[in-house]
Protein backbone atom coordinates (compact mmCIF):
# COMPACT_ATOMS: atom_id res chain seq x y z
CA UNK A 1 0.00 0.00 0.00
CA UNK A 2 3.14 2.45 0.70
CA UNK A 3 4.78 1.77 -2.85
CA UNK A 4 1.96 3.18 -4.54
CA UNK A 5 2.23 6.61 -2.30
CA UNK A 6 6.70 6.62 -2.86
CA UNK A 7 5.98 6.81 -6.70
CA UNK A 8 4.58 10.39 -7.39
CA UNK A 9 7.80 11.58 -4.56
CA UNK A 10 10.36 10.05 -6.00
CA UNK A 11 9.08 11.65 -9.58
CA UNK A 12 8.76 15.19 -7.59
CA UNK A 13 12.11 15.12 -6.42
CA UNK A 14 13.97 13.75 -10.17
CA UNK A 15 12.32 16.52 -11.41
CA UNK A 16 13.39 19.07 -8.72
CA UNK A 17 17.12 17.48 -9.69
CA UNK A 18 17.04 17.67 -13.42
CA UNK A 19 15.02 21.50 -13.81
CA UNK A 20 18.61 23.16 -13.47
CA UNK A 21 19.68 21.04 -16.18
CA UNK A 22 16.87 21.50 -18.66
CA UNK A 23 17.19 25.00 -18.34
CA UNK A 24 20.75 24.98 -19.45
CA UNK A 25 19.86 23.13 -22.36
CA UNK A 26 17.21 25.23 -23.17
CA UNK A 27 19.24 28.37 -22.89
CA UNK A 28 22.06 26.67 -24.85
CA UNK A 29 19.93 26.04 -27.55
CA UNK A 30 19.15 29.45 -27.24
CA UNK A 31 22.33 30.44 -28.33
CA UNK A 32 22.87 27.90 -30.90
CA UNK A 33 19.42 29.17 -32.77
CA UNK A 34 20.32 32.85 -32.72
CA UNK A 35 24.03 32.79 -33.26
CA UNK A 36 23.46 32.08 -36.99
CA UNK A 37 21.24 34.73 -37.39
CA UNK A 38 23.95 36.96 -35.46
CA UNK A 39 26.46 36.22 -38.00
CA UNK A 40 24.77 37.46 -40.72
CA UNK A 41 25.04 41.00 -39.91
CA UNK A 42 27.33 42.90 -41.91
CA UNK A 43 28.46 46.45 -41.17
CA UNK A 44 27.36 49.40 -43.84
CA UNK A 45 30.70 49.79 -46.12
CA UNK A 46 32.40 52.64 -45.44
CA UNK A 47 31.24 54.16 -49.30
CA UNK A 48 28.43 54.99 -51.09
CA UNK A 49 26.91 51.56 -51.51
CA UNK A 50 26.80 49.27 -54.90
CA UNK A 51 23.59 50.16 -56.67
CA UNK A 52 23.22 52.73 -54.30
CA UNK A 53 21.70 54.09 -51.15
CA UNK A 54 18.09 54.31 -49.62
CA UNK A 55 18.83 56.40 -46.12
CA UNK A 56 20.68 59.53 -45.70
CA UNK A 57 23.62 58.33 -43.69
CA UNK A 58 27.18 60.29 -43.07
CA UNK A 59 29.95 59.03 -44.64
CA UNK A 60 33.82 60.12 -43.75
CA UNK A 61 36.48 60.49 -46.68
CA UNK A 62 39.72 61.75 -46.39
CA UNK A 63 41.37 63.24 -49.43
CA UNK A 64 45.22 62.83 -49.26
CA UNK A 65 46.89 65.19 -52.62
CA UNK A 66 50.54 66.26 -54.23
CA UNK A 67 49.70 69.73 -55.27
CA UNK A 68 50.97 72.13 -57.75
CA UNK A 69 49.81 75.49 -58.09
CA UNK A 70 50.72 78.80 -59.61
CA UNK A 71 51.15 81.77 -57.35
CA UNK A 72 54.21 84.41 -58.24
CA UNK A 73 55.16 81.62 -59.35
CA UNK A 74 55.30 77.40 -59.35
CA UNK A 75 55.08 76.08 -56.29
CA UNK A 76 55.08 72.77 -54.75
CA UNK A 77 53.12 71.31 -51.82
CA UNK A 78 50.44 69.31 -50.43
CA UNK A 79 46.82 69.16 -49.16
CA UNK A 80 44.53 67.15 -46.95
CA UNK A 81 40.74 67.21 -47.10
CA UNK A 82 38.25 65.67 -44.64
CA UNK A 83 34.87 65.41 -46.15
CA UNK A 84 31.37 64.12 -44.96
CA UNK A 85 29.36 62.89 -47.60
CA UNK A 86 25.42 62.41 -47.00
CA UNK A 87 23.24 60.79 -49.68
CA UNK A 88 20.33 62.86 -50.77
CA UNK A 89 19.41 60.97 -53.83
CA UNK A 90 19.58 57.81 -55.72
CA UNK A 91 18.52 56.49 -59.48
CA UNK A 92 19.36 53.07 -60.84
CA UNK A 93 22.10 54.78 -62.51
CA UNK A 94 23.92 57.37 -59.63
CA UNK A 95 24.23 58.76 -56.14
CA UNK A 96 23.87 62.08 -55.51
CA UNK A 97 25.38 63.37 -51.75
CA UNK A 98 25.55 66.75 -50.16
CA UNK A 99 29.31 67.36 -48.76
CA UNK A 100 30.68 69.86 -46.62
CA UNK A 101 34.51 69.53 -45.08
CA UNK A 102 37.94 70.94 -43.90
CA UNK A 103 40.37 71.41 -46.22
CA UNK A 104 44.30 72.16 -44.66
CA UNK A 105 46.88 73.36 -47.59
CA UNK A 106 50.31 73.82 -47.59
CA UNK A 107 52.32 75.37 -50.53
CA UNK A 108 56.28 76.13 -51.52
CA UNK A 109 57.67 78.40 -53.93
CA UNK A 110 61.44 77.68 -53.81
CA UNK A 111 63.95 79.62 -56.05
CA UNK A 112 64.89 76.01 -58.05
CA UNK A 113 61.09 76.79 -59.64
CA UNK A 114 62.01 80.02 -60.75
CA UNK A 115 64.53 80.02 -64.30
CA UNK A 116 64.48 83.96 -64.14
CA UNK A 117 66.58 83.97 -61.18
CA UNK A 118 69.34 81.93 -62.27
CA UNK A 119 72.80 83.66 -62.30
CA UNK A 120 71.46 85.26 -59.41
CA UNK A 121 72.46 84.96 -55.80
CA UNK A 122 69.01 84.77 -54.51
CA UNK A 123 67.93 82.59 -51.81
CA UNK A 124 64.65 81.65 -49.95
CA UNK A 125 61.18 81.29 -51.00
CA UNK A 126 57.12 81.76 -50.59
CA UNK A 127 55.65 79.89 -47.99
CA UNK A 128 51.76 79.53 -48.18
CA UNK A 129 48.72 78.20 -45.59
CA UNK A 130 45.37 77.65 -46.10
CA UNK A 131 42.84 76.53 -43.68
CA UNK A 132 39.56 76.48 -45.99
CA UNK A 133 35.74 75.24 -44.97
CA UNK A 134 34.03 73.47 -48.22
CA UNK A 135 30.55 72.93 -49.16
CA UNK A 136 29.45 71.03 -52.29
CA UNK A 137 27.97 68.31 -54.10
CA UNK A 138 28.90 65.06 -55.58
CA UNK A 139 27.58 62.36 -58.14
CA UNK A 140 28.40 58.83 -57.71
CA UNK A 141 27.97 56.76 -61.04
CA UNK A 142 28.05 53.34 -62.32
CA UNK A 143 26.50 50.00 -61.19
CA UNK A 144 28.79 49.69 -58.16
CA UNK A 145 29.40 53.62 -57.30
CA UNK A 146 32.94 53.33 -57.60
CA UNK A 147 33.76 56.62 -60.14
CA UNK A 148 32.48 60.03 -58.28
CA UNK A 149 32.34 63.81 -59.46
CA UNK A 150 32.18 66.67 -56.98
CA UNK A 151 32.32 70.40 -56.75
CA UNK A 152 32.89 72.44 -53.91
CA UNK A 153 33.09 75.70 -53.03
CA UNK A 154 35.92 76.59 -50.71
CA UNK A 155 36.68 79.75 -48.59
CA UNK A 156 39.28 80.46 -44.99
CA UNK A 157 41.99 81.79 -44.02
CA UNK A 158 45.14 81.99 -46.60
CA UNK A 159 48.69 83.37 -44.78
CA UNK A 160 51.36 84.26 -47.39
CA UNK A 161 55.01 84.60 -46.11
CA UNK A 162 57.71 85.42 -48.36
CA UNK A 163 61.21 85.39 -46.91
CA UNK A 164 64.74 85.89 -49.67
CA UNK A 165 68.11 86.99 -49.42
CA UNK A 166 69.80 89.06 -52.02
CA UNK A 167 74.14 89.32 -52.50
CA UNK A 168 75.23 91.70 -55.30
CA UNK A 169 78.93 91.17 -54.19
CA UNK A 170 80.33 93.25 -56.97
CA UNK A 171 78.27 96.47 -55.56
CA UNK A 172 78.70 95.20 -51.89
CA UNK A 173 75.20 94.90 -51.48
CA UNK A 174 73.17 91.95 -49.41
CA UNK A 175 70.30 92.03 -47.15
CA UNK A 176 67.24 89.66 -45.96
CA UNK A 177 63.51 90.92 -46.23
CA UNK A 178 60.43 89.51 -44.73
CA UNK A 179 56.72 89.79 -45.95
CA UNK A 180 54.00 88.42 -44.38
CA UNK A 181 50.12 88.76 -45.09
CA UNK A 182 46.61 86.92 -44.15
CA UNK A 183 43.62 87.12 -46.05
CA UNK A 184 40.59 85.80 -46.79
CA UNK A 185 40.10 83.20 -49.69
CA UNK A 186 36.97 81.82 -51.80
CA UNK A 187 37.34 79.69 -54.34
CA UNK A 188 36.23 76.82 -56.42
CA UNK A 189 37.35 73.13 -56.78
CA UNK A 190 36.36 69.72 -59.26
CA UNK A 191 37.46 66.86 -58.76
CA UNK A 192 37.02 63.35 -60.23
CA UNK A 193 37.65 60.29 -57.70
CA UNK A 194 37.69 56.21 -58.47
CA UNK A 195 37.42 53.83 -55.59
CA UNK A 196 39.37 50.85 -56.55
CA UNK A 197 38.97 48.88 -52.82
CA UNK A 198 36.31 49.24 -49.93
CA UNK A 199 38.63 51.63 -48.03
CA UNK A 200 40.99 53.23 -50.78
CA UNK A 201 40.74 55.16 -53.98
CA UNK A 202 42.62 57.89 -56.08
CA UNK A 203 41.45 61.38 -56.88
CA UNK A 204 42.57 64.14 -59.40
CA UNK A 205 41.68 67.80 -58.68
CA UNK A 206 41.86 71.65 -60.13
CA UNK A 207 40.99 74.45 -58.77
CA UNK A 208 41.31 78.13 -57.67
CA UNK A 209 40.48 81.36 -55.77
CA UNK A 210 38.15 83.79 -57.29
CA UNK A 211 40.15 87.31 -57.44
CA UNK A 212 37.99 88.76 -54.86
CA UNK A 213 40.26 89.53 -51.96
CA UNK A 214 44.13 89.60 -52.98
CA UNK A 215 46.25 89.20 -55.64
CA UNK A 216 47.43 86.11 -57.05
CA UNK A 217 50.76 86.49 -55.79
CA UNK A 218 49.34 85.91 -52.43
CA UNK A 219 46.52 83.19 -52.58
CA UNK A 220 47.75 81.43 -56.00
CA UNK A 221 46.17 81.70 -59.48
CA UNK A 222 45.05 78.38 -59.73
CA UNK A 223 45.90 74.42 -58.47
CA UNK A 224 45.87 71.08 -59.21
CA UNK A 225 46.66 67.63 -57.84
CA UNK A 226 46.47 63.79 -57.50
CA UNK A 227 46.43 61.66 -54.56
CA UNK A 228 44.79 58.97 -52.47
CA UNK A 229 41.00 59.00 -51.37
CA UNK A 230 40.69 57.09 -47.84
CA UNK A 231 37.02 55.89 -47.30
CA UNK A 232 37.19 56.00 -43.29
CA UNK A 233 33.09 55.64 -42.52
Amino acid sequence: MNAPARIPGVALLCALLLSPVAGRADEDAGKVVASPVDGTATPAPPHVRSGGEQGHRLLLRLDSTFVYAIGGQSALGAALHLLGQVPVWNTRTGTGTVDAGLLLGCTNEPVALAPWLAGMDVSGGVNRLQVLLSVGHTAFVGRERRSSIGVHLVGGLNYWNSTYSLRYPSEGLSGRTTIARSSLVLGAQLDYAYRFSRHVGFHLLAGGPFPVFQSSYVQTMFWVGAGLSFHLR
